[in-house]
């Protein structure tokens, strides 16, 4: 006993999951007063945590529904940003590391980090990946916790390179939630919760538009009851919300909405004039696994002359996981790389 065990824990991804994650093992930090944390051989654990991510802030995503509808009529902007967002890592012991995750292996991660156009490592404005070969930084590990998320259409939820930093992102609902505000028609393609939501929102706050609510399932909210989907659909209903169920928009509609942008607004030809569109994408997220696709294996294509890719991270979650003996975790995943495998967690067993 008082034996100091030290064990480095690193978390891939800062948002809810991850976050979480850090947030509960800092209660068990060497310093933690509330309960030492011992294994079994009675020695105290020391958790050096470190949280990886790539944004600069962390959010409070479920509001950014209401975001969009609550546009300042002095300022131009949202009143609710304020209130949803907070620094990455906030409230945990974990050292915060804003990077990009470059190799992934059994036993460490390596990063690049994030910088800015004159190459100072920034929070703020634009920023970009480093390509410097020199810049990356290995961060070994006995237990890595991946906890990337899901990638949203925007303005829901973007993970792309623009929305890294809090003012990009902020800048960037503000510009929707004008959009939404100008427009005359909004239509809304997804009839889950997300969808039903903000469609919601929408003719809550403007009851004049017209809201379309577009979804190929026949019943609103199908991850629920049935009752919620039928309640949900005579709410919209009553409040003039257009439900077209069962049917996918052609890409010609959706050129003629978006005017070629990608989810953004156009203008759509009636007799009456010229009707401003939005088209709003709410059709579920898509898990952020950029960390096993075949960027691994081909780092050549980032300037990277000097270093060849390491494969083992695509293999590392092919064996089964296992946390304590109790609880087994089988990845039926198949990724690029070698044949032969390796776990990225080791048992914690005996520790």
């Amino acid at each position: 006993k008082g034996v100091v065990c030290n064990k480095n824990i690193v978390v891939l991804g800062g948002s809810f999951g991850g976050w979480t994650a850090a947030r509960r093992l800092s209660d068990y930090a060497y310093n933690s007063q509330k309960r030492p944390f011992r294994n079994h051989k009675g020695q105290q654990v020391k958790l050096n945590i470190t949280l990886i991510e790539r944004k600069d802030f962390f959010e409070y995503t479920p509001s950014i529904l209401r975001a969009l509808v609550g546009v300042d009529a002095k300022t131009g902007r949202s009143r609710v940003l304020k209130d949803i967002y907070a620094r990455t890592a906030a409230g945990t012991k974990a050292t915060f590391l804003r990077g990009d995750i470059f190799n992934l292996s059994p036993d460490a991660v390596e990063v690049r980090p994030i910088v800015s156009n004159d190459g100072v490592a920034t929070n703020n404005g634009s920023s970009s990946i480093s390509n410097d070969i020199d810049d990356i930084v290995k961060i070994p590990y006995d237990y890595c916790i991946i906890a990337t998320g899901t990638a949203y259409k925007s303005p829901i939820r973007d993970s792309s390179s623009e929305e890294w930093t809090r003012s990009q992102r902020e800048r960037m609902v503000n510009q929707w939630a004008l959009k939404l505000q100008e427009a005359d028609e909004i239509v809304i393609v997804g009839g889950g919760i997300v969808g039903v939501e903000l469609a919601a929102d929408i003719i809550y706050k403007y009851p004049n538009k017209t809201v379309r609510l577009i979804s190929k399932s026949h019943i609103l909210l199908p991850e629920l009851p049935p009752k919620c989907g039928e309640y949900a659909a005579k709410w919209l209903q009553r409040h003039g919300v257009r439900l077209e169920m069962g049917r996918v928009l052609s890409n010609e509609e959706i050129a003629t909405i978006t005017k070629g942008k990608d989810g953004g607004g156009g203008t759509q030809k009636e007799k009456g004039g010229e009707t401003v569109s939005l088209l709003l994408t709410c059709v579920g997220g898509e898990p952020s696994t950029h960390i096993f696709d075949d960027k691994f294996q081909k780092h050549q294509r980032h300037g990277y002359k000097t270093k060849k890719a390491t494969t083992a991270a695509a293999t590392i979650i092919s064996k089964p996981l296992r946390v304590n003996n109790k609880l087994n975790v089988i990845s039926s995943v198949t990724l690029p790389g070698p044949s032969s495998s390796s776990s990225s967690s080791r048992s914690s067993s005996n520790d």
